[in-house]
């Protein structure tokens, strides 16, 4: 049998809607599960029939609620609008996802927060005013967004149509995506987190000044930002290379920079937290050598790091240039990312016997492992490879990942791990090995058949995809 409309609640099913079997099946297999659900999120898909048959009891609607009281919980629930009123009495505290062509009104809901996606009919919004959540995606027939002054938490993507942005600014949380037409931003000031993503008319970003949370990327005729500053985190991505004003940078606690040209960085020195990603032309990174976060991908004309042994948490990827880092043969908590074997098998190489946690993507997988005993300190380790290879040496790793591993078959190599993660690894069918792992989840495997082998696994999570 195959649960494939409830995502990430698909083992919370009340007995009567089972066959026995399938019920025997299903409780023996994941039995912990319902045990150690602490989602913050639980996710419904409404758009089929099978669907619909587990929620139009009521007591079933009661035990779905009885799982999230708790106020930092929530449902989402993912419908077509032809369902809404039929699960009405679900929304009173949650989250309502409304997705397809809608070509009549919204109904009116007790929901908190609507997702409104892809429909080319929708125009009038006026019954989401009094929400604290609204996404908009896709929707071109809605020009006019009045509607949202009030709204706590605002998503806007791919609305075409809407002309004036100038309705919104008592929002906490403001994010716009693929919004051609926005050129004003003077209504923003007094936002607390507000992210601008690929917005090609904005020109003009000086009433962002002082916003404790600003994210502006891929924003190519954003040019100076020499107006910002005195933000609490302040990311830039993908805005032009010639982008003039970093100094700004001397006044704001965590910094975000990506692809740019900025070669001195030294008025980044008080930052506490600090991510470089795609600076082809930084060479010197000696002014980070105290703050408490350090996160650098892909900065190639680095060489010298060996004054960040006093980073407590570094995070390095991509450095084909590396010639000094003896300091660091001790660092207490070294992450490498390593995802292409042309740039990164040899810095690899250089920290075996420093990092503590290690992602891999398309590297030589095989190779690695012949290496994997010199990593004596590995805790955590993450692969990301559609090559086949054999999982030897990684039983004694505390924590394992594997996501897309598309032509792995066995857990075999593993077995004494605490925890084991596995992500849409297709032809994996085998995971007997995890009988004695104390955290087992998988997702998304569609050949894991029997995980009969996993009853006493403790804190076991089989979601979608699973037969």
């Amino acid at each position: 049998m195959r649960f494939v409309d409830l995502p990430d609640v698909i083992y919370i099913l009340l007995k009567s809607f089972l066959s026995v079997d399938d019920f025997i099946e299903l409780v023996s297999s994941s039995k912990r599960y319902f045990q150690e659900i602490r989602r913050s999120n639980l996710y419904f898909w409404l758009n089929s029939s099978k669907s619909e048959s587990f929620c139009v009891d009521k007591s079933y609607q009661d035990y779905i609620l009885s799982l999230v009281t708790h106020p930092d919980r929530q449902i989402k629930m993912i419908l077509s609008i032809d369902l809404a009123q039929s699960y009405k009495n679900l929304f009173s505290v949650h989250r309502l996802y409304i997705a397809g062509h809608i070509n009549y009104s919204l109904p009116v809901l007790p929901t908190k927060g609507i997702i409104l996606s892809e429909s080319t009919t929708v125009q009038d919004i006026t019954s989401l005013s009094r929400l604290e959540y609204v996404y908009i995606g896709g929707c071109n027939g809605i020009t006019d967004i009045s509607a949202l002054a009030n709204v706590k938490d605002v998503i806007i993507c791919r609305c075409d149509n809407i002309r004036d942005f100038s309705a919104l600014g008592k929002q906490e949380s403001l994010r716009l995506f693929r919004c051609p037409t926005l050129t004003d931003v003077n209504s923003f000031s007094n936002i607390q987190n507000l992210r601008i993503s690929t917005c090609e008319s904005l020109f003009d970003v000086s009433p962002l000044y002082g916003i404790p949370f600003l994210l502006i990327s891929d924003c190519a005729n954003v040019k100076d930002i020499s107006c910002l500053g005195n933000h609490t985190r302040l990311e830039i991505s993908y805005c032009g290379y010639d982008l003039k004003g970093y100094q700004i940078f001397a006044t704001v606690k965590e910094i975000s920079l990506h692809l740019c040209d900025i070669t001195d960085i030294s008025m980044m020195k008080k930052a506490r937290s600090v991510e470089l990603q795609h600076l082809d032309n930084l060479k010197d990174v000696s002014s980070l050598a105290n703050v408490k976060k350090l996160i650098l991908f892909n900065c190639k004309e680095i060489e010298d790091i060996s004054m960040l042994d006093k980073v407590r948490d570094l995070q390095l990827g991509s450095f084909p240039t590396i010639r000094r880092h003896d300091s660091l043969e001790h660092h207490p908590n070294l992450t490498i990312r390593c995802y292409q074997n042309e740039e990164n098998m040899d810095t690899l190489i250089k920290f075996r016997s420093v990092v503590r946690t290690l992602y891999l993507g398309q590297i030589n997988v095989s190779a690695f492992m012949l290496l994997l005993p010199s990593f004596n300190r590995l805790i955590f380790l993450s692969i990301m490879n559609d090559e086949d290879f054999e999982l030897q040496g990684c039983e004694d790793i505390h924590t394992v990942r594997l996501d897309y591993c598309s032509k792995i078959k066995s857990t075999k190599g593993l077995g004494r791990n605490r925890q084991v993660f596995i992500t849409a690894c297709n032809e994996m069918n085998d995971v007997s090995h995890l009988a004695n792992v104390p955290v087992v989840t998988i997702h998304y495997c569609g050949k894991v058949i029997d995980v009969r082998c996993l009853k006493n696994v403790p804190r076991l999570k089989i979601l979608s995809g699973v037969n």
